[in-house]
C-alpha cells in the first residue's frame, strides 16, 4: 500500500534515531491516594530545577496554548521541579523529527508522524507519555458562502495549511482519501502561515479551503471570517497532540517528564475552570498575543472563545479513563487502523510502542480541587 510521497523525507531523517525502548504500560492504575509530595516537588523546594527544552507544534503562541502559560504563571512548573524552555517552532512532523534526533527533551506533536515514525522501516524510538488532546483537533473547512459543500468538491482545489510540516496536512490528505480523492494529485496544499498572514490569504481568496485546527479557526474568526466545516467525522474521534519523548529518555528523565506533565494538567484544569483568567494570563506571559487594534472587551471575548474551543479535547470527566494525560489504548489502536486503511502506514505496530502510561500516577499526584479554587479566585 503506497504512502504519501512527503513521508519519504520523514523516514530518511528518522531512520537510525535510536535509544532503548522504555517500558510501556496500558492498564489503568488503581485509584490514586491523597496527593503527597513527589521527588520533583522536593527538588523544587531545594532549589534544584531540571531544565527541559520543549518544542510546541506551531510557529507562534496563541490562546490554544493557554495551559502552558498558566502553568508558568501559577508556578506549577517550579513546584514540579522543572524549568522548561517552551519553544514555538514548527509543525508536528518537524517537532517529531527533532525529538527523535535528540534536539529537544519533550515535543507536543499530533500522533500521525509518531505512528508513521514507529514503522519498522523507519525505526524511530520515541513515544507519548501524555495525551493532551483526547479528541481530534483537525478538520477541513471553507469560508461561508463557498460553493464547496462536501469533500469531493475539493478536487482540483487549493487547500491552505499553516505550514507544510503540520499534522493538518496529514489529516487533510487522509480526509480527501475518505472521499475517494488522490491527495497528491487531486488537490494542492499550500502554506499560508498563522495569524494576520493566514487571515490575509483567506480574505484575498488565495486558497479555496483550509486544513487547520479548532483553536486556529476560532482565532481566525476574530478577523471577521466565518467558516463552514466540511465532513470531518472520519477523524473526529481520534486523539490529537500529546507529549513526546525519546524512549531512551523516558526512564532516565521520568521524574522531570512527569513533573512537566503534572504542571500541564494543572494548567489545563485551571483553564477549564476559568477561561477568562487563562486568556489574560496568556496575554501577560506573551504580550504579542493580545491584539493592539481592538478594544479590550472585544479582544478578551475573542480570546476566551479560542480557549473554550479547546474544552472538548481537554476534558477528562467524560473519558473512559479519567486521568490527566492518559493514553487510551483503544484510541490509538483505532487510529492505527484508520491510517492503515488510508495508506498512511504499511503495517500496524504494537499499540504500546506508541506510548507509555508509566508516569501517570506521578502526573496525577496533585489536588485538582485546589487548582480549580485558585482559578476561581484568580485576580491577576
Amino acid at each position: 500500500m503506497r504512502r504519501f510521497s512527503w513521508l519519504i523525507g520523514l523516514g530518511l531523517i528518522l531512520a537510525g534515531c535510536g535509544g532503548g525502548a522504555a517500558p510501556a504500560s496500558s492498564a489503568a492504575p488503581a485509584p490514586a491516594a491523597a496527593a503527597k509530595p513527589s521527588a520533583a516537588i522536593s527538588a523544587a523546594a531545594a532549589g534544584q530545577l531540571t531544565k527541559l527544552k520543549v518544542l510546541l507544534g506551531s510557529q507562534s503562541w496563541y490562546q490554544g496554548y493557554a495551559p502552558f502559560a498558566v502553568a508558568q504563571e501559577m508556578g506549577y512548573y517550579k513546584d514540579a521541579g522543572v524549568d522548561p524552555d517552551l519553544i514555538t517552532c514548527c509543525g508536528s512532523t518537524d517537532v517529531t523529527k527533532q525529538i527523535a534526533a535528540g534536539q529537544g527533551d519533550i515535543g507536543a506533536p499530533s500522533p500521525e508522524p509518531i505512528i508513521i515514525g514507529r514503522q519498522p522501516d523507519t525505526g524511530m524510538k520515541a513515544r507519548y507519555f501524555y495525551t493532551a488532546y483526547r479528541e481530534n483537533i483537525y478538520g477541513l473547512a471553507v469560508t461561508q458562502g463557498s460553493p464547496i459543500n462536501k469533500l469531493p468538491d475539493l478536487k482540483g482545489k487549493i487547500i491552505g495549511v499553516n505550514n507544510l510540516g503540520s499534522g493538518a496536512v496529514v489529516a487533510g490528505k487522509a480526509l480527501l482519501k475518505t472521499a475517494g480523492l488522490d491527495p497528491d494529485k487531486d488537490a494542492t496544499f499550500v502554506a499560508i502561515g498563522e495569524g494576520v498572514q493566514a487571515a490575509t490569504a483567506i480574505q484575498q481568496k488565495r486558497v479555496d479551503a483550509l486544513s487547520l485546527w479548532d483553536a486556529f479557526y476560532a482565532e481566525l474568526e476574530g478577523f471577521g471570517i466565518k467558516f463552514q466545516m466540511l465532513d470531518n467525522s472520519a477523524i473526529a474521534k481520534y486523539p490529537s497532540n500529546g507529549l513526546l519523548v525519546r524512549d531512551a529518555d523516558a526512564a532516565s528523565k521520568g521524574k522531570a517528564f512527569a513533573g512537566f506533565g503534572r504542571a500541564l494538567a494543572q494548567g489545563t484544569a485551571f483553564a477549564l475552570e476559568n477561561p477568562e483568567a487563562a486568556a489574560k494570563i496568556m496575554w501577560k506571559q506573551h504580550p504579542d498575543t493580545k491584539p493592539a487594534n481592538k478594544p479590550d472587551t472585544q479582544a478578551l471575548e475573542e480570546a476566551v472563545a479560542v480557549v473554550k474551543s479547546r474544552f472538548h479535547v481537554w476534558r477528562i470527566d467524560n473519558r473512559a479513563t479519567r486521568k490527566w494525560g492518559w493514553n487510551e489504548e483503544s484510541d490509538y489502536a483505532n487510529f492505527e487502523d484508520f491510517m492503515q486503511q488510508q495508506g498512511l502506514i504499511k503495517v500496524k505496530v504494537p499499540v504500546t510502542d506508541l506510548f507509555t502510561n508509566d508516569l501517570s500516577t506521578d502526573i496525577n499526584n496533585f489536588d485538582e480541587t485546589k487548582v480549580r479554587e485558585q482559578a476561581k479566585t484568580w485576580k491577576g
